[in-house]
């Protein structure tokens, strides 16, 4: 017999039991002359309550344990039913890192080149967004304006 955390059981002889073991219950007499023995063999089943924290990047969006997809900071609580008949929670906390933008202007002379941040060497007057991964896993570009 499984249980959940915090219920209780009630055995044959009507005494209530919340704990995992085995409970062996003697009844009276059967109309034959016998005793009758019951066993009980209870576990319970622990409550899982679990608490994720999870990031996402801001304009990108994040699927949540029931499928939901989320694009907002926030704490976003599931509750669910295990196996064994059992409530859980299960909350993520999102948070939504930002990206950055930023535009330079280079100047340099003519017959010159200038290394983008990517390592890419440039020579030709023109716009170059180079978009570079942030220590928080987020897409960064950077815009150069090459001009002579």
């Amino acid at each position: 017999m499984n249980i959940c955390q915090s219920a209780s059981y009630t055995l044959p002889n009507g005494q209530s039991v919340s704990e995992s073991g085995t409970y062996p219950v003697t009844l009276l007499q059967s109309t034959a002359g016998c005793d009758s023995t019951i066993i009980t063999y209870l576990t319970v089943s622990e409550v899982v309550n679990n608490e994720v924290h999870a990031a996402s990047v801001k304009s990108a969006s994040y699927e949540l344990p029931d499928g939901t997809t989320v694009s907002e900071a926030g704490t976003y609580p599931y509750t669910y039913t295990d196996n064994n008949g059992c409530t859980n929670i299960l909350v993520t906390v999102l948070t939504v890192n930002p990206t950055y933008e930023q535009a330079n202007q280079v100047n340099i002379c003519q017959g010159a080149s200038y290394t983008l941040p990517n390592g890419q060497s440039v020579s030709e007057s023109g716009t170059y967004p180079v978009t570079l991964q942030s220590t928080a896993g987020c897409d960064s570009t950077i815009i150069l304006f090459n001009c002579k």
